[in-house]
């Protein structure tokens, strides 16, 4: 029998590099996709601004949070805070048509609308007048 001997360290260098060219190539992009989605707070502030028939949430707001956003493949459950100045807040109210429809119960200087929900089954948002924090919640299911 014959022997060949081949350089077996440059074959295996040359498979070592075609293969970091693959995983880098993946690598990058996988990035670009997940760069060009809408992050999940996002997502649930467009839910939830579409199911009350709100304003766009403010992104200027002083303080911004997703709560919760939760459920389950039949249910779909968001909770949403953000503080806004007295005349941002009036703005959003007055170009937000769920509030503007809403059934409105005032507790002190707390506003609690009952909104009439768009795709969605309950929806709810509490406006502190002198604070200016507002707290939605909204559910399907």
């Amino acid at each position: 029998m014959q022997s060949i001997q081949t350089d077996s360290g440059r074959g295996d260098l040359r498979y070592v590099k075609a293969a970091l060219i693959v995983v880098l190539t993946i690598g990058f992009c996988i990035g670009a996709i997940v760069a060009r989605r809408p992050s999940a707070n996002e997502s649930a502030k467009t839910a939830i601004s579409a199911w009350c028939r709100l304003a766009e949430l403010p992104s200027g707001s002083q303080r911004s949070e997703v709560l919760l956003a939760g459920g389950s493949a039949f249910t779909r459950e968001l909770e949403i805070s953000f503080q806004l100045e007295w005349r941002d807040l009036r703005r959003w109210i007055s170009d937000s048509p769920g509030l503007l429809d809403a059934i409105v119960l005032t507790n002190g200087r707390v506003e609690t609308y009952r909104v009439e929900p768009k795709d969605a089954q309950y929806c709810l948002v509490e406006i502190d007048q002198s604070t200016g924090e507002v707290w939605i919640k909204a559910y399907w299911s």
